[in-house]
């Protein structure tokens, strides 16, 4: 899926030692990297969405919007981005 390599190549991560046996990690993603994930969250919505007046997965996408709320949809992206970050790979423990 290309929305999904767009939010891995947004993301960087710095991960510093706090103690002896604990790390601290900090993750930053790009501007790019949120908007490519809410727009996986959005058309996963549209697929899946069964809405009054519409076929199951033919609404169009702002009335999805409209009707679930924006929030819900930045919650969906909040969790592509950090599937994403997890399947990074490269921080040692």
């Amino acid at each position: 899926m290309k929305n999904q390599e767009i939010i891995k190549s947004a993301i960087s991560f710095d991960c510093k030692e706090t103690e002896p046996c604990a790390r601290e990690i900090t993750f930053t993603v790009t501007a790019e990297g949120v908007g490519a994930a809410f727009n996986d969250a959005a058309k996963n919505a549209v697929k899946y969405a069964k809405l009054p007046g519409f076929r199951a997965g033919k609404a169009p996408r702002k009335i999805v919007e409209q009707y679930y709320g924006v929030e819900v949809l930045f919650a969906d992206a909040e969790e592509n981005v950090k599937i994403a970050s997890m399947n990074l790979g490269g921080v040692e423990m």
